[in-house]
């Protein structure tokens, strides 16, 4: 297949890879919406500037820090549902899911986020 620059996909293939809580190494395959680095980057500034607008109220000090880690996967499952459009998971792609998945796999979040970040700055990538 010819290389088109110029021409660009709708959705990208994105692996997302860490290892389970029992220690086992586990793989998450999903699709993913095609962001330029570009547009990847004006997408990361449009949730910072949501999250400093929600939180300029309440500094740091004002919160615990089972608040502070809350609020930090609350921005995760946002981010990943507003990029993840499906995964090779049984269960739908939902905050519910991301939540079970998160107790089960804390790390499972932080590598969708990191292998979808990989794919718009670097390209998708074949392993």
């Amino acid at each position: 297949m010819a290389f088109n620059i110029g021409q660009t996909p709708d959705t990208i293939e994105v692996r997302a890879k860490f290892t389970d809580r029992t220690g086992r190494n586990q793989q998450i395959n999903g699709v993913c919406k095609f962001r330029t680095p570009e547009d990847y980057a004006a997408w990361q500034d449009e949730l910072i500037d949501a999250v400093k607008e929600e939180r300029t109220a309440a500094t740091n000090d004002d919160l615990t820090v089972a608040e502070m880690i809350g609020r930090r996967t609350h921005d995760r499952f946002t981010q990943i549902l507003d990029s993840w459009e499906s995964w090779d998971l049984k269960e739908p792609l939902t905050e519910a899911a991301l939540r079970q998945l998160h107790n089960f796999a804390p790390g499972a979040i932080s590598a969708m986020v990191a292998a979808y970040t990989a794919a718009c700055l670097e390209g998708a990538r074949g392993n």
